[in-house]
């Protein structure tokens, strides 16, 4: 990994991502006095700069362009006061969609169906909080399509005085949409920091698919949105990073557990545009490749057979945690990444062909 660009703000970045179509970048994120940041950074005289920046009412925890329909590039955001909103690159001033979505913070946010709709369903977006909802949106309606909520046995009740209870419900940390192999197949995965792990079959509207995990889930991924189920990568904390293979179905799926020699947060995912078997994943001030190998047989006997974590290579690329990192979508191997030292950096994987 070479690291290409770096540029200091003075702001705490939590989201960031490459805008469809170009060579720029936006980044959201938390300033010192609690409000929102919005930033477009550009490539001028070979460095990089901020080209715009707005201000919102409350700090900004994610970002996606996964619904974003061409030519438009318009992005989710959501707030920490449970406001999620869809803002247009072009008109950072004032939301095109905006709705009261959760009750607290809204941790994650994952778009589907704007690049391709006519193969992959209409363009929506799920949404996960710290109220313990996930939620599926269309930006064309008001209300959520979906909503799940914390079942029963999963909420956790704290004595705080003699015949005082409180309910805590885990919290949802991470959300993806993916395994969309037509207009009316795709999958909704969610994590908690319960450790708990759900998967919906949107078309049959159920959880198809729950596991608990000993660690709680912090970053999800499919192997391939816009594609067949197959695998999805999970990032949790103590340094744990599972991979679930989905290719012979739900049922019993084969789960394969890395653990790093760190114990720290696995805090984002992504894996690459052209490789589907390989992904990259931060934790302290470091990148990761990974790299998924199959086993000779994927099936035998009627069950999915578990195959390898490796390492590929790693890097060290600041001083502090990497919450945030994307892939560009044009250039393969191009890759950018927020730093909790306030710094957005642009990278670049070499020798990607070797491990094709």
């Amino acid at each position: 990994l070479l690291q290409l660009y770096t540029a200091q703000t003075n702001y705490t970045i939590y989201g960031i991502s490459w805008i469809p179509n170009s060579a720029r970048i936006l980044s959201v994120g938390m300033a010192s006095r609690g409000t929102g940041m919005i930033s477009v950074w550009n490539f001028e005289n070979q460095k990089l700069v901020e080209q715009s920046r707005h201000e919102k009412q409350a700090a900004l925890k994610c970002v996606s362009f996964g619904a974003s329909l061409a030519p438009t590039r318009q992005f989710a955001t959501g707030d920490h006061d449970g406001n999620l909103f869809q803002f247009d690159i072009e008109r950072l001033e004032k939301p095109s969609w905006s709705q009261k979505a959760h009750q607290s913070m809204i941790y994650c946010v994952d778009g589907l169906g704007g690049r391709n709709p006519n193969q992959t369903g209409a363009p929506e977006v799920a949404s996960g909080a710290a109220d313990g909802y996930v939620k599926l949106w269309d930006f064309r309606q008001p209300n959520p399509i979906l909503e799940l909520a914390a079942t029963e046995d999963s909420i956790t009740k704290i004595q705080i005085d003699k015949d005082k209870f409180i309910k805590q419900c885990p919290e949802a940390y991470c959300v993806a949409l993916g395994g969309a192999n037509s207009t009316s197949e795709r999958y909704l995965a969610c994590g908690f920091d319960s450790g708990d792990f759900k998967l919906i079959d949107l078309r049959m509207m159920k959880v198809c698919y729950e596991r608990h995990f000993a660690n709680g889930i912090v970053s999800i991924d499919f192997d391939r949105a816009e594609g067949k189920l197959n695998n999805i990568v999970l990032g949790c904390l103590e340094g744990h990073i599972y991979s679930l293979d989905f290719y012979n179905g739900y049922e019993n799926p084969a789960v394969v557990d890395f653990k790093l020699p760190e114990s720290s947060t696995v805090w984002q995912v992504k894996h690459l545009q052209s490789n589907r078997d390989s992904f990259m994943a931060s934790y302290n001030n470091k990148m990761h490749l990974f790299r998924y190998e199959y086993p000779n047989d994927r099936v035998v006997d009627g069950k999915t057979q578990s195959g390898q974590i490796k390492s590929v290579c790693d890097a060290m690329v600041g001083t502090q945690t990497c919450p945030s990192l994307g892939w560009s979508r044009e250039k393969n191997g191009l890759l950018a990444w927020g730093s909790m030292d306030q710094t957005v950096n642009v990278g670049f994987v070499t020798n990607l062909k070797a491990i094709e």
